[in-house]
């Protein structure tokens, strides 16, 4: 009796996980659809805009030229969603090419701070502690990079004052990037679902600083692609950091 107790349960749990990685194959084949659907009348809108607003330079009112100006970051924006959610279904799904070459991970870093000062307020310092003799890192430079814009643009994007230090260093067969604020910081009980997607720490802060809660998830889940992992610590009121863990040499055959 026990035991065909035991094998019934054993064969609904099959029946369930089964039902649910179906489910979940289906979710992310409908995402991976539906991105590339979105994607070509973007696209199109965006190229179509932007013609307009080069042919229509001298002769549109400034006021047009500016609501085209919007048009054009509105899109944009979406685009980055739709590739974002992409990039999910395709991690999901077993379909993300890791892409492994040799770079420097203190340069990539140097392009990175780079391309995100615009977005760092006045007030606000950006500053390199970057270890010497740092060993080349063979990984996909591009998702490294993207790891590290979605960590700096938040850090931008939260921090009014202070500083934002970003530290690189060697820790055995790993390379370690911390990007660290004195921003608002993230409650205790909201710091477990940053890494959850189209979820921020808070609603409240949703409403404020706007984003669409999949920087952070999206992050995570090219870390562990990559061999590494993406943590979080932080503190309310005082700042958060955030530390990417990477293997010096992706492993091919993981």
């Amino acid at each position: 009796q026990a035991n065909q107790t035991l094998a019934r349960a054993k064969e609904e749990a099959d029946i369930a996980k089964y039902a649910a990685d179906e489910a979940n194959q289906a979710k992310t084949a409908f995402l991976a659809n539906m991105s590339h659907e979105l994607r070509t009348p973007l696209n199109a809108i965006l190229g179509f805009t932007r013609i307009v607003k080069r042919k229509g330079k001298g002769t549109l009112p400034d006021k047009q030229l500016g609501n085209l100006d919007k048009v054009v970051v509105s899109a944009e924006h979406l685009l980055g969603l739709i590739n974002t959610i992409l990039d999910i279904a395709k991690i999901e799904g077993g379909r993300m090419d890791v892409l492994p070459d040799i770079f420097d991970i203190a340069h990539i870093v140097n392009v990175c701070t780079t391309t995100i000062q615009p977005l760092v307020k006045k007030e606000v310092q950006l500053v390199h502690d970057i270890e010497t003799h740092l060993p080349q890192i063979f990984s996909d430079q591009d998702k490294v990079k993207q790891i590290l814009l979605n960590l700096l643009s938040n850090a931008a994007k939260f921090t009014a004052d202070g500083r934002i230090t970003v530290r690189v260093h060697q820790q055995g067969d790993y390379v370690i990037v911390d990007v660290q604020d004195s921003g608002i910081g993230i409650s205790e009980e909201a710091l477990g679902r940053v890494f959850e997607e189209f979820k921020q720490a808070e609603s409240s802060t949703a409403k404020k600083y706007g984003g669409t809660g999949l920087g952070l998830p999206i992050s995570r889940k090219l870390a562990w692609l990559l061999g590494g992992d993406l943590t979080a610590t932080s503190t309310i009121g005082e700042g958060s950091m955030f530390t990417l863990t990477l293997p010096i040499h992706y492993d091919e055959t993981a």
